[in-house]
């Protein structure tokens, strides 16, 4: 089985500096050591003028795994075994000294509460510490993302946390463990704030990757959203059943109005949200599903009897409007009228 093991942590190592003193840790990639543990630390030249700063720890991949965070405001932190560990493995007792690694750099680097991720980057069950880490009573994190790895088991479920997000990216389907991955999605659901296993062919090179952690952490545009293959230019309301009589199956219109729905709970409630639930996510994949931008479409806005944003119509493939969402949407709603639209 192939997982993603991405962790996104913020962590702050060096064993000379002072916590007060963020000015000792220099843009780029300099080595750094703390409490005896040697790591890396990645920070990118925007990051000090970033309105909200993440951290991200990567164990045990390497930054080249997550390249596709490059440039934003992520602080990446990889610690590595020590040199003179002749196993080449961790010790259950470094568990407390890197996420104190992580506490330290979190207040350093004034790193925002909710951007605190965790990455396991590795196709192999190689030994690590990142599940003790990660899933320890009262870590900082709030995104763990399992890349490229076969670490993702249902027995982690325990240890969830209703506030974390795990993505296990670059899945592969058919798992050589004997764990399917609805076997684990049931066992991990409700554990979680969200918890998603998806496949992908060039996994860190996809927008979806960048766009997970930076929704996870809670930043919002009216728009910005890769939770579907979305459209996002029509001719009009005609063409959107033209579509869904061709791919015969309804379809999933959303309409947002950036200006005035950037302050509105609801429209980010729907996206951060609302779009992440497992439910909503497996039922809109079925669905022709069109992202419309209110200042170009008010004519299908009005044409769909939507009266404000956010909004969201579902159709089934002859065109007709099964339920329109004016403003606040619940999950197990949209999910439930978005498998009907595809007639399931």
């Amino acid at each position: 089985m192939r997982t993603l093991c991405c962790i996104a942590i913020v962590v702050f190592c060096a064993a000379t500096s002072s916590a007060k003193d963020a000015a000792t840790y220099p843009e780029g990639d300099p080595a750094h050591t703390w409490d005896g543990i040697p790591f890396d630390l990645r920070i990118p030249t925007s990051f000090a003028k970033a309105e909200s700063r993440a951290l991200v720890l990567i164990l045990p991949g390497s930054f080249d795994d997550v390249g596709a965070l490059g440039g934003g405001p992520y602080a990446l932190v990889r610690p590595s075994v020590p040199e003179d560990r002749t196993s080449g493995m961790w010790s259950a007792g470094e568990v407390k000294t890197i996420v104190a690694l992580v506490r330290h750099l979190q207040k350093a680097l004034k790193i925002d509460a909710g951007r605190v991720h965790a990455i396991a980057a590795d196709r192999t069950s190689v030994h690590s510490i990142f599940e003790m880490v990660t899933f320890k009573k009262g870590s900082p994190f709030s995104g763990v993302c399992f890349l490229r790895s076969s670490n993702v088991r249902s027995n982690i479920a325990s240890s969830l946390k209703k506030r974390m997000n795990v993505l296990a990216y670059d899945w592969d389907s058919k798992p050589t463990d004997g764990q399917s991955v609805k076997e684990i999605e049931k066992a991990l659901a409700g554990k979680a704030r969200t918890v998603e296993l998806r496949s992908a062919e060039t996994p860190t090179g996809e927008p979806y990757f960048r766009y997970w952690f930076e929704a996870t952490g809670g930043r919002f545009v009216p728009g910005y959203d890769h939770s579907f293959d979305w459209k996002t230019e029509v001719g009009g309301l005609a063409a959107i059943h033209t579509e869904s009589a061709k791919r015969k199956t309804g379809a999933m219109v959303y309409i947002f109005d950036k200006p005035a729905d950037a302050a509105n709970k609801d429209a980010r409630a729907l996206q951060n949200d609302v779009f992440f639930d497992a439910r909503v996510r497996r039922a809109g994949a079925n669905l022709v599903c069109w992202k419309l931008d209110l200042t170009k479409h008010k004519e299908i806005h009005a044409a769909l009897g939507l009266l404000k944003t956010p909004a969201v119509a579902l159709l089934d493939r002859t065109g007709k409007v099964l339920k329109l969402f004016d403003g606040k949407a619940k999950a197990s709603s949209l999910a439930k009228t978005a498998r009907k639209a595809a007639g399931r």
